[in-house]
């Protein structure tokens, strides 16, 4: 079992191949995102490593959301809240670890 973190940056995704190479044929590994900036929003770095992962041969098995802090019911107060969450932003209350396996021939995924 493998643990690293990935860079928040979208262009940084491509870093995880570099780990594929490390892993059995049975290996698990578990990349840590945080959130990113894309232009002025703040925007999950998930779907990029997902996509640099199954490039690398990984197969994603599962996600799990690590919370810094509760999450609330209430809307954003804001017009302009409103509308980062809107384009795809959201509130830094969590961490994502994604769980991979290989895909590999003889792998367990």
């Amino acid at each position: 079992m493998i643990i690293t973190t990935q860079p928040a940056r979208h262009e940084d995704a491509d870093s995880i191949i570099d780990w594929a190479d490390h892993l059995t044929d049975s290996g698990t590994l578990i990349a840590v995102t945080h959130s990113g900036q894309h232009g002025s929003l703040s925007t999950a770095a998930s779907p990029s490593v997902v996509r640099s992962a199954a490039l690398a041969g990984l197969a994603l098995t599962d996600r799990l959301v690590l919370l810094h802090q509760e999450p609330t019911a209430t809307s954003p107060a804001t017009d302009r809240d409103r509308r980062r969450l809107a384009l795809g932003a959201h509130r830094r209350i969590h961490t994502d670890a994604l769980v991979f396996t290989t895909s590999r021939p003889g792998g367990a995924a």
